[in-house]
C-alpha cells in the first residue's frame, strides 16, 4: 500500500491507497514521527481510497493520537469508505477522533 504525505503549515496529511494493514505499520509511523506537534499542529488521513483495513490499524491511529498529545490531538480520519467507517465506528473511534465523510453512513441490514 503506497502511503503518500504532504505537510502544508501545521498540517501534516496522510494519504493511504489500497488495503491497510500491519504490514506498513513501519513506513506510516515513519510519515509521522519526525515531527514534533505544536499545540496547534493538526494531522489528517486520508482514507477515500482504502479499501479495507485490519484491527492492527485501529492500534495505529491510537499510537499517531499518543504521539499528537491524547486528547489535546486535533487528528481527522477523512472520507472512510462505508466499510471502513462501520468499523471505526464499532470501535468507537468517533469519540477520540474527527471523522469527516461526504457520504451517508448505511448500517448494515
Amino acid at each position: 500500500m503506497p502511503i503518500h504525505t504532504s505537510l502544508n503549515d501545521n498540517e501534516l496529511v496522510i494519504s493511504l491507497v489500497g488495503s491497510f494493514s500491519h504490514a506498513i505499520f513501519k513506513e506510516f509511523k515513519n510519515a509521522y514521527l519526525p515531527l514534533t506537534p505544536g499545540p496547534s499542529f493538526r494531522y489528517c488521513i486520508d482514507l477515500s481510497q482504502v479499501k479495507s483495513l485490519d484491527s492492527s490499524v485501529l492500534g495505529m491511529f491510537l499510537m499517531l493520537r499518543a504521539h499528537a498529545g491524547e486528547a489535546e490531538a486535533d487528528i481527522t480520519l477523512r472520507n472512510p469508505t462505508n466499510l471502513v467507517l462501520r468499523m471505526l465506528l464499532a470501535a468507537r473511534f468517533d469519540t477520540m477522533f474527527k471523522i469527516v465523510t461526504n457520504q451517508t453512513y448505511q448500517p448494515s441490514a
